[in-house]
């Protein structure tokens, strides 16, 4: 198995760092939905 990770990070511009901020935001208000999900059986 190979220990060594990667030294750089990847070059991400304004626009790529605002799509990964938007779909973080969407996931995270998605689970917390999700978790509060009641069935309507009685």
């Amino acid at each position: 198995m190979d220990d060594e990770l990667p030294c750089a990070s990847p070059e991400c511009t304004a626009d790529d760092w605002r799509r990964i901020r938007d779909a973080l935001l969407y996931m995270g208000r998605d689970l917390h939905q999700r978790s509060y999900v009641v069935a309507a059986e009685a």
